[in-house]
């Protein structure tokens, strides 16, 4: 449970609900009742201009940089399609987390760890020396993540080994083609594939996390999703 669930409640008790009741309380001197009233107004008025401040920042935000709310790639979208099902194919070879039954890989967009490729949340190494010479079909996995990998993972420390050589140069070529559209980390769980979308622009400009899929059924029900936009086949969701 979120502290908001309990901070939440807390709140509405000493700022309306006290100040309420003790308003009716005739014991108490009416300069005291309607200092009293002003804890309640005096709140809702902040809390108003804080919501309007905000959402008019949010709005300048989003016309600044409209891609955040709306399916925009750099190639064309039905190539983009296909990339997506060739990916997905690959990564139904590789090894799954056993505490989520998922797969799933990450090239980071932070300044520090910039294009750091991340396999099943663990991070294995910048994906531009991953793709010489085929290190990624050859990488085994090292002591620093090690136990994390045989426990939640596989006790295989090459994990990628179930591809073949051209599998594995097939697999770093959709990869930063799929960065390059934007799309720079993806999750596939019960034949559902999901990738992150602008995360670079999530963290420089903290818009919050966008989710591209080309299937909204199962996990991503509109109890947890919101549809921000949808075409040419792919949905974009944020967290409600």
């Amino acid at each position: 449970m979120g502290a908001g669930y309990i901070i939440g409640p807390i709140l509405i008790i000493l700022i309306y609900i006290i100040p309420l009741v003790l308003l009716f309380d005739k014991r108490k001197k009416k300069r005291d009742r309607f200092a009293l009233l002003c804890i309640p107004l005096l709140f809702t008025i902040i809390f108003t201009i804080v919501i309007v401040i905000d959402n008019k920042k949010t709005e300048k935000l989003f016309q600044k940089f409209p891609q955040a709310n709306k399916i925009t790639f750099f190639n064309r979208a039905n190539d983009v399609r296909d990339s997506i099902i060739q990916i997905q194919r690959i990564m139904e070879k590789l090894p799954k987390r056993t505490d989520h039954g998922s797969v799933s890989y990450i090239l980071e967009k932070y300044p520090n760890s910039h294009n750091t490729f991340s396999f099943n949340w663990s991070a294995i190494d910048n994906l531009e020396y991953l793709e010489q010479d085929n290190n990624l079909h050859n990488f085994k996995i090292g002591e620093q993540v090690k136990s994390d990998w045989t426990e939640f993972v596989s006790s295989g420390l090459y994990p990628f080994d179930t591809l073949t050589r051209i599998e594995s140069r097939r697999f770093i070529k959709l990869i930063k083609y799929l960065d390059r559209n934007s799309l720079n980390a993806a999750n596939l769980k019960d034949n559902i594939i999901t990738f992150s979308y602008n995360d670079s622009l999530r963290i420089s400009e903290n818009i919050g996390f966008r989710t591209i899929t080309l299937d909204t059924s199962g996990y991503f029900g509109s109890d947890f999703f919101h549809v921000m936009d949808k075409r040419n086949g792919f949905f974009l969701l944020i967290k409600k």
